[in-house]
């Protein structure tokens, strides 16, 4: 693979796996049924802040979510591998963008469960568990991770032929 293909499937990688990291901002969860259920960003779920604004249908819980915190992390490491995948030159390359297929693909499936890793931490009322379903933040973060997987995994493959 040419330095100018590297360079773009590289930063084209880390681009999707900030971007991934970015939609956190949006809503994590959201209720099917329109009862109450965790409110707040990605952030708000993950990391369990006591100053949230409430909603009167809804709350955030006090305890933060390891699993979410896992997956934010792997998505920021990827960043990181995804410019020095970039940098590097055939066969050490394929290995740097297969660490970040690996990566992402971990954050993506992570971020599939996250309704399950919060109710897992955070303990609600019986009943309540099915209402809850991922929002806008974590499906975007599904989407972005996934698809920063697959370009690493083209990169990976282009530098392993070169």
């Amino acid at each position: 693979m040419n330095k100018k293909t590297q360079i773009i499937i590289g930063i084209g990688t880390a681009i999707l796996a900030a971007v991934a990291v970015f939609v956190c901002f949006a809503n994590c969860f959201k209720s099917g049924d329109g009862a109450g259920y965790p409110s707040g960003t990605c952030f708000d779920i993950m990391f369990a802040p006591h100053n949230v604004n409430r909603d009167p249908h809804s709350y955030v819980a006090p305890y933060a979510v390891p699993g979410l915190i896992a997956a934010f992390v792997l998505q920021c490491v990827a960043f990181l591998f995804a410019f020095i995948g970039a940098a590097l030159r055939g066969k050490v390359a394929s290995v740097v963008f297969g660490i970040v297929t690996l990566l992402l693909a971990g954050a993506g499936i992570i971020w599939l469960m996250a309704n399950k890793l919060y109710i897992g931490v955070n303990p609600l009322t019986p009943g309540y568990e099915p209402n809850i379903v991922l929002g806008a933040g974590a499906i975007c973060s599904v989407v972005f991770s996934f698809a920063g997987a697959a370009l690493a995994a083209l990169g990976a493959f282009r530098s392993f032929k070169a």
